[in-house]
């Protein structure tokens, strides 16, 4: 496993309000390196092993993490509405709540991505603007693009 730019308590402090519960232990490591992977390698290239070995410690926290935690986000919002187990996939009801409706889920988890692709971009945005910060960066290859995902597709 690599090592995680983010713990689950940052996703939780960053990417939810104080009013949401959610449980740590539903942020496991291999969600984060999955939102690391599919996310943030394509979109930094060749910076994301040195971020991933701990260089640009500030640059990481105030503009990777908030990305990465909406990524998070984005892919935990299914696994909170259904819950797995050995009698099958099954929503949860509470007693005092009801689910939101299928359109609701799907706005919320677009948002999410949204907000996670923002801040992406801003953090694409400040390695173009300090390129001596950022010898990794392929500074030759001024066509670099922020990767969105299309129906599963990664498009550069």
């Amino acid at each position: 496993m690599q090592n995680l730019l983010i713990s689950p308590g940052e996703v939780i402090e960053l990417a939810f309000s104080s009013y949401d519960q959610i449980d740590p232990a539903l942020i496991t490591d291999t969600r984060i390196e999955a939102a690391q992977l599919k996310f943030l390698a394509p979109a930094v290239e060749n910076l994301y092993a040195p971020l991933t070995e701990g260089l640009h410690r500030d640059f990481c926290q105030e503009f990777i993490k908030p990305a990465l935690a909406y990524f998070v986000r984005y892919h935990l919002f299914l696994t909170l509405a259904v819950r797995i187990g050995n009698q099958g996939i099954n929503q949860l009801i509470l007693t005092e709540s009801s689910p939101v409706e299928a359109g609701q889920l799907a706005r919320l988890r677009r948002e999410s991505r949204e907000t996670a692709q923002l801040f992406l971009q801003k953090a694409i945005d400040f390695i173009r603007q300090n390129p001596l910060s950022f010898p990794e960066w392929d500074s030759g290859n001024r066509e670099k693009k922020l990767a969105r995902v299309n129906g599963g597709i990664i498009i550069k």
